[in-house]
């Protein structure tokens, strides 16, 4: 007998006698303990103003936990360029449609760091729609939300792609403050 087959064997043993001394593991099921809640309410901080829920005009700052955000104006164009590699391209709005650019600042005014609304959380309002942000190859100018530092404010724009006969009069601009509050602000664009 070769050596290979000899140590196949003693492999093949050794294994028959381990599984032959494994015994079932029994099931465990979990112990359930009714526990008694305190029904003292809890005091949640206001912030120093509530966001308004009406249609506020361009330009009208919203306060919210110490961060000022105001909606500046807005542009609508039917392309954009955009650079790469030294390269300058024109981007063309989809047929039927065209690019609402809104331009936004948002403000730290905390004495700590906080997060300021995300584009993902900012939509347009129109006819019973709601359109989301675009994504396009332009960074430059973008706005950025997210966590920032006291005093930081960020500037940029959100862009979105609407019905290129659509009555910009009649859309409404909304921030959500964030997925941890329930806190939004609009603005018309009218």
């Amino acid at each position: 007998m070769t050596s290979s087959k000899f140590a196949f064997l003693i492999i093949l043993v050794l294994t028959l006698l381990v599984l032959g001394c494994i015994e079932e593991v029994p099931e465990v099921k979990p112990q359930v303990q009714n526990i008694e809640q305190d029904s003292t309410p809890i005091e949640t901080p206001s912030p120093t103003q509530e966001p308004k829920t009406e249609n506020l005009p361009l330009g009208t700052t919203v306060t919210y936990s110490d961060m000022d955000f105001t909606t500046l104006r807005y542009d609508i164009t039917n392309s954009y360029e955009w650079s790469a590699s030294n390269f300058q391209y024109i981007n063309e709005a989809p047929q039927g449609k065209k690019y609402l650019w809104m331009y936004i600042t948002a403000t730290n005014n905390a004495g700590d760091s906080e997060y300021l609304p995300a584009s993902y959380g900012m939509v347009i309002l129109y006819n019973g729609q709601q359109i989301d942000p675009t994504f396009i190859m332009k960074d430059e100018g973008k706005y950025e939300g997210g966590k920032v530092y006291p005093g930081i404010t960020r500037e940029g724009w959100v862009v979105f792609e609407i019905p290129s006969n659509a009555d910009v009069n009649e859309m409404i601009f909304l921030v959500d403050f964030g997925l941890f509050v329930d806190k939004i602000a609009t603005w018309n664009l009218g």
